[in-house]
């Protein structure tokens, strides 16, 4: 479902441009003339006959030769939810087989340019939306094991663009960018995301653009459930008026229902929370009646008592940080507390609470917590 949700919305030549215009690395480059932007088949056929599915490819008129005159560039895309390490390989292939797909084409139809014509420079994007950091090598030259001089320079180079829509950096991009705002849309906490919604309508509203706001309603249903479980076992009403709001592009009213969707869930979990906290505190009070047993049993009760006592001050935790910063950031602060055993880092994070400005802030001090439990252990 990644791979279709992202196809879909980058089957608009809107999103393409804004990719070229704002996630290019830093340097001087070309004039593109986006109105020339085509897509191309990503399904690849070599020689053999053996198909290669890519993800997406386009291509466009650019001012990138030489003299500045226009060329050919081909946009490869492909999109990934996990680290393949090995991604710098599969882009050289289907690189290597857009090329011979373009040879075949000349040869057959006699195309635009002659059969001996120079291949069409290439811009490769990886465009990643998982939460761990990606950690694979950008150029295929990586892969290879470091040898002499004189057999290195033989060995293929090949570089992509990695777009990491948990790690982006989009202060100099438009905020018009709709590429931007996906990114901003990725990296938001669910409170956060309805101001970045209400621009998305802004910058997408018109005729025009209709069906690319289609396609971003179905992105957000499909990343608003991903990410927080919010429409998966939904009733035939609540399909129907998804339906009719990804039909419709309304993607505020889309994030409005899921905000609601997700305060109903938390009040629920608030209410859990106490309950189960009111039967400890029952439990408790009869145990402090009760007489001592033996020392197994005393050293058993103390052992479950600690346990029961961590969940509850991670429970606490959890709920502060969500009071305080939001529902999304106490629910990751809930999993990232999870293997949280020592009381004295609990103590931490009750201080970071108090400290941080932002809930992005805490979830990032706390993941320094997590991760000296982590080494430690």
């Amino acid at each position: 479902m990644h791979d279709a949700a992202h196809k879909l919305l980058y089957s608009h030549p809107h999103m393409v441009a804004d990719l070229l215009r704002g996630f290019l690395p830093d340097g001087a480059w070309p004039g593109f003339d986006f109105a020339t932007l085509e897509p191309l088949p990503a399904s690849h056929v070599g020689r053999g006959l053996q198909r290669r599915e890519g993800d997406k490819m386009w291509r466009l008129r650019a001012r990138a030769a030489p003299d500045g005159g226009w060329v050919y560039v081909l946009v490869l895309m492909e999109f990934q939810s996990r680290v393949d390490w090995h991604m710098a390989l599969r882009v050289l292939t289907y690189t290597g087989l857009a090329w011979e797909g373009l040879l075949r084409w000349r040869e057959g139809s006699g195309g635009e340019e002659p059969p001996g014509a120079p291949l069409p420079p290439v811009i490769p994007f990886v465009v990643y939306n998982g939460h761990p950091r990606w950690t694979a090598p950008p150029d295929v030259s990586e892969l290879i094991v470091p040898t002499a001089e004189e057999l290195a320079k033989l060995q293929p180079s090949n570089r992509y663009v990695l777009l990491d829509m948990q790690r982006a950096e989009t202060g100099g991009v438009p905020e018009h960018n709709a590429v931007g705002l996906q990114v901003a849309l990725e990296q938001a906490m669910l409170e956060e995301k309805l101001p970045i919604l209400h621009r998305v309508e802004a910058v997408l509203a018109g005729a025009e653009h209709a069906e690319l706001r289609q396609a971003f309603a179905a992105w957000l249903r499909w990343s608003l459930d991903d990410n927080y479980g919010l429409f998966a076992g939904g009733d035939e009403a609540l399909r129907r008026e998804l339906d009719r709001m990804e039909n419709a592009g309304e993607v505020v009213a889309m994030g409005s229902l899921a905000a609601e969707r997700w305060k109903e869930r938390n009040r629920k979990r608030e209410a859990q929370i106490f309950a189960r906290a009111m039967e400890r505190g029952m439990e408790q009070g009869m145990e402090r009646g009760m007489e001592r047993g033996m020392e197994q049993g005393l050293t058993q009760g103390r052992a479950e008592g600690r346990t029961e006592g961590l969940e509850f001050d991670r429970s606490l935790l959890a709920n502060l940080a969500g009071r305080r910063f939001g529902a999304d950031a106490g629910e990751r602060l809930s999993a990232l507390l999870a293997g949280v055993t020592e009381p004295e880092r609990l103590v931490e994070v009750g201080d970071a609470i108090i400290d941080c400005g932002t809930g992005a802030e805490l979830l990032a001090v706390v993941r320094r917590i997590v991760g000296v439990v982590n080494s430690a252990g």
